[in-house]
């Protein structure tokens, strides 16, 4: 069992954690309205979790064009839904 559990709210990307920690995930927090990363400390007793700093955007990757992204209401009615962008790789 993982002994202490401890929550760092970053206001400021420059802090950091102060020993090597390693990354066990990331999840959305609904609360927070921002992803919020796990890290587990070298010894594996504390576990870290750091709300995103940098407010981080969801977002997915389709190979749909922008015009059936748009027309699609399932996708531009959702609430978290913010715009479409196209990019090229």
């Amino acid at each position: 069992m993982i002994g202490n559990v401890e929550t760092l709210i970053v206001n400021n990307v420059e802090k950091k954690l102060s020993k090597p920690h390693y990354l066990l995930g990331v999840f959305y927090d609904g609360e927070l309205e921002k992803a919020v990363m796990q890290f587990l400390d070298e010894n594996g007793s504390r576990l870290v979790l750091i709300p995103d700093p940098v407010n981080h955007k969801p977002y997915f990757l389709s190979r749909e064009s922008v015009d059936e992204i748009k027309s699609n209401k399932s996708i531009v009615n959702h609430e978290g839904f913010l715009d479409v962008l196209e990019v090229y790789k």
